[in-house]
């Protein structure tokens, strides 16, 4: 449980906190719920039947993280979107958006700032900046899906086989795979050449005489 000063709330306290009691100007003491809240020093924010003043004193902090710490003779605390002052110089006071001050009022320094709560609109901000963000990343991968797809088709169209041409069946085949000439057909007749019987040249015979030595 978180020990701290109390919060001042111009009106009332929420449900869920522990009012403390009413201060000066309409403004209340406020602490969250479960803590008590002694009236020794200002107002505290104490564990149920302790007295947290002293450590309180020592480390000042606000009961939530969320508040602003002020110190106007005492230490006190605002929600994080107002702005602390001192009320006619002297009573404490948080002034919200749309305050008024008066001539005596003055504004005091915050002296450790809170963390702000995120609001509903800041959420649906961030959701709809999630969505938007998602959307995109899903329209690139369909993009890249496409194209991959493109590509797998345009491959797939080049690389089949193309057909033969279709020959003509009235048009004769040759296949001379195994030949080195062409056939070419003889005429089936003979024709045979006999010789003549006489003698193509005559015999001479010399005369037995030999000649003078």
């Amino acid at each position: 449980m978180t020990t701290g000063f109390a919060v001042r709330k111009n009106g009332s306290c929420l449900r869920t906190e522990n009012d403390c009691g009413e201060t000066v100007g309409g403004f209340r003491g406020c602490c969250p719920g479960g803590t008590f809240c002694p009236h020794a020093y200002n107002i505290d924010c104490c564990p149920a039947g302790q007295n947290c003043t002293e450590s309180l004193v020592k480390e000042p902090r606000c009961a939530n993280a969320t508040w602003d710490l002020y110190d106007n003779g005492g230490y006190f605390c605002c929600p994080h979107d107002t702005i602390g002052f001192a009320m006619a110089g002297e009573y404490d006071g948080c002034a919200g958006t749309g305050y008024t001050f008066a001539d005596q009022d003055t504004v005091l320094k915050v002296l450790a700032s809170g963390t702000a709560t995120p609001t509903s609109s800041s959420s649906s901000s961030s959701g709809v900046n999630k969505g938007a963000v998602a959307g995109g990343v899903i329209g690139g991968v369909a993009g890249v899906a496409i194209i991959a797809a493109f590509i797998w088709l345009f491959l797939r169209r080049r690389s089949r086989p193309q057909p033969m041409p279709i020959q003509d069946e009235n048009m004769p085949i040759h296949d001379y795979k195994y030949m080195t000439n062409p056939p070419v057909e003889v005429d089936g007749r003979e024709y045979r050449h006999e010789l003549d019987s006489q003698s193509v040249g005559q015999v001479h015979e010399l005369p037995t005489q030999h000649p003078d030595r």
